[in-house]
């Protein structure tokens, strides 16, 4: 993934203030970490995270948080 794509892509298209594009930049990570995976897929990549039980013992704020981040990379890589 080349962050600084898709934190310009963030910040351009999406109207995204930069600390907000870093966030979700972040949350990306994150969620490539709960899942153990590098490549977003674009079908299961939301549905595996709600069943993952790390995405479960979070709080309704970061569950949304992290499900805004998938939605977000997913458009972003269907852009580029």
């Amino acid at each position: 993934m080349n962050t600084e794509k898709f934190r310009h892509w963030l910040v351009q298209d999406k109207h995204l203030s930069s600390l907000s594009a870093a966030d979700v930049l972040s949350r990306v990570k994150r969620v490539k970490k709960i899942l153990r995976i590098e490549v977003f897929n674009k079908t299961k990549t939301l549905p595996n995270l709600i069943e993952s039980d790390d995405y479960k013992k979070g709080s309704l704020s970061i569950r949304s948080q992290l499900k805004r981040a998938v939605t977000l990379f997913i458009e972003y890589t269907d852009y580029k």
